[in-house]
């Protein structure tokens, strides 16, 4: 009968323990002359962060409670929107001080 207590009890304890669901939210996103800072939390503490375009890649690291900020220069988007991903999620969002490029 011991091994069934113990049993339940390991079934009890999963059950009652909550799953960690972060995924990445970005608080922060500008493009000015060439230079990206995009800033957020929700990441897996200590992830490396990427911040991508069509046109460029930028990268930083989460701190230990998730949160980041990315800075880069001579970063492009002619989209004006990046993909903010921690390895585990991934936002999309678009970039303030920043003009689409026109389309023939």
């Amino acid at each position: 009968m011991r091994p069934f207590a113990f049993l339940l009890a390991c079934a009890l304890l999963l059950i009652a323990v909550p799953t960690a669901s972060a995924a990445v939210s970005v608080s922060r996103d500008e493009l000015n002359s060439g230079q990206v800072r995009v800033e957020g939390r929700g990441a897996v503490p200590s992830a490396t962060i990427t911040v991508s375009s069509p046109e460029s890649t930028a990268s930083g690291r989460a701190d230990s409670g998730g949160s980041f900020r990315v800075e880069a220069s001579n970063f492009r988007s002619t989209t004006c929107r990046v993909t903010v991903r921690d390895g585990t999620s991934s936002v999309e969002a678009a970039l303030s001080g920043c003009t689409p490029a026109a389309t023939p």
